[in-house]
């Protein structure tokens, strides 16, 4: 948003690899989350993963409102959580971070 035309941004916040993971998760009814991944090929090599949950109900439909809902839902903060504890793991215990196994909790936690 900060460039304006959106398309047109280029120089998206990079990730630390290997050990980071960027999933954006969102409400498809919220006005200001959006999909990343198909802003352009910088964002979509970026991007881990685009999200869709739902977190609104009927009074937030098309409203900012929707977008203060996220901590609410188990979908957001599970995976947050699990990836908090997998670096723990990994700084603590010289354990290394594997992204098959998060995307692995991903989707059986997103059923997708």
């Amino acid at each position: 948003m900060r460039y304006g035309d959106f398309t047109t941004a280029d120089s998206v916040v990079e990730v630390s690899r290997p050990n980071g993971v960027w999933i954006n998760i969102l409400d498809d009814e919220d006005i200001i989350g959006y999909p990343l991944k198909p802003i352009n090929a910088a964002y979509k090599v970026a991007v881990d993963m685009d999200y869709i949950t739902e977190i609104g109900g009927l009074l937030s439909v098309g409203s900012p409102i929707s977008h203060v809902g996220y901590w609410e839902d188990p979908n957001v903060y599970k995976p947050i959580a699990k990836k908090l504890a997998m670096d723990y793991e990994r700084i603590a215990h010289n354990k290394p971070y594997s992204w098959l196994a998060y995307n692995k909790y991903i989707k059986k936690l997103w059923n997708f």
